[in-house]
């Protein structure tokens, strides 16, 4: 009996087991709260990478169609002048001088200086062609679209400042030609169509050249070359706005490594 009696009052294993509490550890409360904040930081850090992401995308096409319709309007124009420059720069007419004097020449300045024509058109020309490029491959896909504009990067945005260079450089230097006279005369296809000079050959070539029209026509193909040079310092804009793009993906995966290291994978 007295064994049984002492074999009854050994601790069983549920009395050497710890004692089990209902309340939780004071620490998780902290834990919890932590791990909300980073999930709360990360949520809205993404939130305005979509945000910035579809900004861009709105921002990317809008450049896209402007410079497209803009690299047209300077390039119309400048395709017009030259065409009827070389319609016509072999046409001799004699024409009768306010000396009484009669002369027989062409409807042009004698050693026309056209190259400052050609170079602005040759501008214009690549730009349309790479603009509208990237502007059709938006409608085959975003992939589509950044490989032309990968392929076109050369001339149309060479890191777009460049870009941004040459069209000043090109507007420039074309308004400057227009500016330079050799003898009292202008020598450029712009300069001479807007002259007094032409004014008063256009009686003898009435027909041929009607040069008030082709004034203002490259007056405006300049014109739309500088609003152009505007929409490429919006393409530069937009180029920022990517590289904070690219700042911020890095940093949501940056924060969201450490909340899985520290919390674990997050809901």
């Amino acid at each position: 009996m007295a064994s049984n009696s002492f074999y009854s009052h050994l601790p069983s294993e549920t009395d050497l087991a710890a004692p089990h509490s209902t309340q939780s550890s004071p620490l998780k409360p902290m834990f919890l709260a932590g791990r909300h904040d980073a999930e709360e930081e990360i949520a809205y850090v993404r939130r305005d990478d979509i945000q910035l992401k579809r900004s861009i995308r709105i921002l990317r096409v809008v450049q896209r169609i402007l410079a497209t319709g803009l690299s047209l309007a300077a390039l119309i124009p400048i395709t017009m002048t030259l065409v009827k420059f070389l319609q016509t720069k072999n046409i001799y007419k004699d024409v009768h001088m306010a000396n009484g004097t009669t002369v027989n020449r062409t409807a042009w300045a004698k050693d026309t200086k056209a190259w400052p024509t050609y170079m602005y058109f040759s501008t214009a020309a690549m730009s349309f062609i790479l603009n509208l490029g990237t502007l059709i491959g938006y409608f085959w896909g975003t992939k589509a679209a950044n490989y032309v504009s990968t392929v076109g990067s050369a001339f149309n945005y060479t890191i777009l400042v460049a870009n941004l260079i040459v069209w000043i450089v090109v507007a420039g230097i074309y308004k400057y030609e227009k500016q330079i006279l050799t003898d009292g005369l202008h020598k450029d296809l712009w300069g001479w169509s807007c002259s007094a000079a032409a004014d008063a050959l256009q009686h003898a070539f009435v027909d041929e050249v009607p040069f008030n029209k082709y004034c203002t026509v490259q007056s405006g193909s300049w014109y739309a070359g500088l609003v152009h040079v505007g929409v490429v310092i919006l393409g530069v804009v937009i180029t920022l706005m990517t590289g904070r793009r690219r700042t911020t993906k890095a940093a949501i995966k940056r924060r969201t490594r450490e909340h899985e290291g520290q919390f674990g994978a997050m809901e």
